[in-house]
Parts: structure tokens; sequence; C-alpha cells
């Protein structure tokens, strides 16, 4: 009884102490060939890493400047082998004897020829016959030429370097062969003006010729007094 009293005494009484650590315990690693191996490799992968994004990104760059070549050179063999319609001459003919409207039936008659390097699918032509000044063959013109109705059907084909008539009547004008068209006022003249639309081999996509002619000699409805008028501005190809 008295050593456990003893013991309690002293358990109680007894202070904490602090333990100090002076300095760690010197600790030596050593570095085998194994390491040396291991760092090297690492650092070969690290280098070859940075190599193949350099060259991927080289190659991205590559690819994309040869696709653009590629379309360039695309476009431009497109745009130098396509068709290219020009109307070298109008007339105004009839005596058909089997159109519905009978053989008096006027039509302009055009002389259409493919400069390009691949035929043209003509889809129609719109013509307008009408009087207008001798020095501006625009004031007869009329935007709604260039309305097909979304036709789509090949009428005529142009294969390069033929000619091909093209022909379209003029709605309520008819005459026979012999008639001659009335002599218009002072400073007018008769004017043909026409659009033709087409396709080529390459695509669908719409090319349209216009053209305009005037009529300089007083009278025949037959005959080769048409001649190209209102310059570039009445002329297109596109």
């Amino acid at each position: 009884m008295l050593n456990a009293l003893t013991m309690l005494a002293m358990f109680l009484t007894d202070t904490q102490q602090s333990i100090t650590v002076g300095s760690l315990p010197h600790v030596t690693v050593t570095r085998d060939c194994f390491d040396k191996w291991t760092l090297i490799f690492s650092c070969v992968l690290a280098v070859a890493g940075v190599v193949g994004i350099i060259v991927a990104l080289m190659t991205v760059f590559a690819t994309r400047d040869a696709a653009k070549a590629a379309l360039k050179q695309a476009n431009h063999m497109v745009a130098s082998e396509r068709a290219w319609v020009v109307v070298s001459k109008v007339n105004l003919t009839s005596g058909s004897i089997d159109h519905p409207n009978g053989s008096n039936q006027v039509f302009v008659s055009c002389g259409a020829k493919n400069y390009g390097q691949t035929p043209a699918r003509i889809l129609g032509m719109n013509v307008r016959l009408a009087i207008g000044p001798i020095n501006d063959p625009e004031e007869s013109w009329n935007e709604n030429l260039y309305n097909f109705d979304g036709q789509t059907t090949t009428k005529w084909i142009i294969v390069p370097s033929i000619p091909k008539h093209l022909y379209r009547s003029i709605q309520g004008f008819s005459a026979n062969p012999n008639n001659e068209l009335p002599i218009p006022n002072a400073g007018k003249a008769y004017f043909i003006h026409g659009v033709i639309r087409y396709w080529d081999v390459f695509s669908k996509k719409d090319k349209f010729t216009r053209f305009c002619f005037r009529e300089d000699r007083e009278g025949t409805l037959l005959g080769k007094g048409w001649h190209v008028a209102g310059g570039e501005r009445c002329n297109q190809e596109t």
C-alpha cells in the first residue's frame, strides 16, 4: 500500500521532459549505372517528343498548303476548261411549217459558238425584239430576260469550236418571209436582246451569255442587217 502511494505521488509530481534532436542523421544515396541510363533514356524521350511535335506541325502546315494548291489548281482547270458560249450573229426568220402558231410565226435565229474546252449544255434562250434609241440600246433591255423559271432540261449541246444555230419564237409577232419590218421613227432602231443560260460538264452552275444586236437596214425581215450593239455593257459572257 505504501509503495503504491509513493509511486502515485512520484507520478503526479514528475514534470514532462522535452526531447531535443540536434541534427538529422547523414544519409548518402549512391547512384549506380541503372540510374544514369534511366536519366539518359528520359532525356532522349523528351527530345523525341519535342521533335515529334515539330514534325507533326510541319506535316499539318504542308498538308494545308498542298490542299490550297490543289484547290487552286482545280479552280484554274475548271476556269480554263469551262464552256464559253459567244453569239456571233442573229437574224429574224419565219416560214416554219411545223410550228403550232403557223408558218408565219417569227423566230430569232441565233448563231452561237463555244470557245471553251468542254461542251455547253444550253438550258434555254430568251429573246426580245424592241424599238429604242439608236445610241442607247439599254433603254430597250428587259431584266426579265434572265428569268428561266428553274429550267433544267438541256435543249441544245454546243461542242467546242463547232457553231450551232439556236432559235426562239417571238410571241405575238407573225409575218411571212417576204414581209418587211415597219420603218421606225427618226433616231430609233430595232434591237434584238437575248440571254442564253447554260451549264458545262463540270458542274450545274448557271452561266449566261447576254447579247444585243441592232437592225441597220431599213426594212428587210430576213437578211444580214443585224450588227452587235451596246458594247460590253450589252454583250457579256459570265
